[in-house]
């Protein structure tokens, strides 16, 4: 039977002098970014809604997206601008088509592994957005709710 170690413990407890783990891979406070919008209209096709603003270095760790199932239609792509150091990706965190289609049901979702956003670093202040990839109807009125769970320190 083989006794194998992972990259930190190997760097932290084994090797000789010890290497200094960063925080934001051990023992880093998490912290949360949180919040909704209550649509007051429809949303069109390529509609933005700007959903918040991580600091330079915020290391994403978890992302989660809440929307209920009144209407008929409705899909967003949940990501980030482009900060002048990373790419903007409209997606990132996640695809309206396969994972925030409010229109086939209500979204409870949270970011899948696999996801260009998990565990992504960012180089400066990024804003997070949501972005209409398919017009909703009949959903007026219902609030959409989002959060991304992060460390900095």
């Amino acid at each position: 039977m083989a006794t194998l170690n992972a990259v930190n413990y190997q760097a932290s407890r084994v090797d000789e002098p010890a290497s200094k783990v960063s925080v934001k891979e051990q023992h880093g406070r998490l912290r949360r970014l949180y919040d909704s919008i209550t649509l007051s209209a429809e949303l069109a096709l390529n509609d933005v809604i700007k959903a918040g603003v991580l600091p330079s270095g915020a290391r994403v760790l978890d992302a989660r997206l809440i929307f209920p199932n009144d209407g008929t239609s409705g899909q967003l792509d949940f990501g980030w601008a482009s900060n002048g150091v990373d790419a903007a990706d409209q997606n990132g965190f996640f695809d309206g088509a396969t994972e925030a289609d409010f229109g086939a049901g209500a979204v409870d979702a949270k970011m899948a592994g696999t996801s260009a956003g998990w565990n992504v670093e960012f180089g400066a202040e990024t804003e997070l957005e949501l972005f209409c990839v398919e017009a909703s109807t009949a959903s007026n009125g219902n609030q959409l709710q989002w959060e991304v769970i992060y460390v900095v320190d």
